[in-house]
């Protein structure tokens, strides 16, 4: 099944965005190749990262990207939800929340959201403690760290002030393969670490679309780890998912949704060593989770049969548990 959030009008601290409205988010099932609505599970704040961890078989969502977050598994055949509290709380005087979630391996990496200042971290490390319900969270890099800039060399400071989007690189791209991607939207920066066991080594690539002077809003990002597959993309103003055929477009193409925030919605293919990202034939309104899923998975390295926790999720295990996005 594809998996996504209905977020149902709450606020981005998790209360009810009009008076009396509701205060859980939906999480729903669809049938991969009908459309299907299959199931739904209630959440409660407002989901705004949504990921499977292929070791478990659970769905990974965070609530409440601006205040009062939290982390929750569900498990998607019985419906159940554990709410797991973090520690230490990534709200800082009032801001900071969590976002996307990005797994590779063992290990599991969620976006900090809405930071109070440029001196917070800009992404997590996880560790799940079921007896005691809570989320340790450790620092893996900072909004203010130093890093090459990906386009001239430079070393720059950085200063992130809206980290959101994260995704792991496959190991088969040409550049910045398996590095963990985080994208600071309001930024128009994506963050390129490795090495996120010992001292990251951070890239920071500026992007720019077919707008001068736009610094592009990204809130999705997916790279084609096949010559022939299926995006998925979620159009948030529309209520919609499409699914897109991707054949013509190579191996290691990265895929980023742009959503209407400056009033340049569109679907592209960034190219890693300029920035620059190419719309594609567009028709959408408000685009913002995308999911590639290959059509061939075979001896792939980036989707092996056996569903081994190696930084991909198998084909098959992508089209039973898969983060594509949220809808208002």
């Amino acid at each position: 099944m594809i998996w996504v959030a209905y977020q149902n009008g709450i606020n981005p601290n998790g209360t009810p965005g009009t008076q009396y409205g509701p205060t859980q988010s939906t999480v729903a099932g669809y049938d991969h190749i009908t459309g299907s609505l299959v199931r739904t599970i209630n959440v409660s704040g407002k989901v705004d990262g949504l990921t499977a961890d292929p070791a478990t078989g659970k769905l990974i969502a965070t609530v409440n990207e601006d205040a009062n977050s939290a982390v929750n598994l569900v498990d998607p055949e019985t419906g159940s939800v554990t709410t797991y509290t973090y520690s230490p709380s990534p709200e800082v005087s009032g801001n900071g929340g969590t976002d996307s979630i990005a797994v590779r391996g063992d290990h599991i990496y969620l976006a900090h959201s809405n930071p109070s200042d440029t001196t917070q971290a800009t992404d997590y490390a996880v560790h799940f403690d079921s007896h005691t319900l809570t989320a340790e969270l450790t620092p893996v890099f900072f909004d203010n760290n130093w890093a090459t800039d990906a386009l001239t060399g430079a070393t720059v400071q950085l200063a992130l002030t809206d980290p959101d989007t994260n995704f792991i690189m496959p190991w088969s791209g040409e550049r910045f393969a398996g590095d963990l991607a985080t994208i600071s939207q309001g930024d128009g920066k994506i963050i390129f670490a490795s090495h996120l066991h010992a001292t990251p080594k951070l890239w920071v690539l500026n992007v720019t679309d077919n707008v001068t002077g736009n610094a592009p809003p990204l809130d999705g990002l997916a790279v084609a780890t096949s010559n022939d597959g299926t995006l998925y993309v979620v159009d948030a103003k529309a209520g919609s998912i499409q699914a897109l055929d991707t054949i013509g477009w190579a191996k290691g193409t990265v895929f980023v949704g742009e959503p209407s925030d400056n009033g340049n919605p569109l679907i592209g293919a960034l190219n890693l060593y300029t920035g620059v990202i190419t719309p594609l034939a567009n028709h959408f309104l408000s685009p913002k989770g995308l999911l590639f899923v290959p059509e061939h998975h075979g001896s792939d390295p980036d989707h092996p049969s056996d569903g081994s926790r190696d930084g991909s999720v198998s084909h098959a295990m992508q089209t039973i548990l898969a983060r594509i996005g949220r809808l208002i």
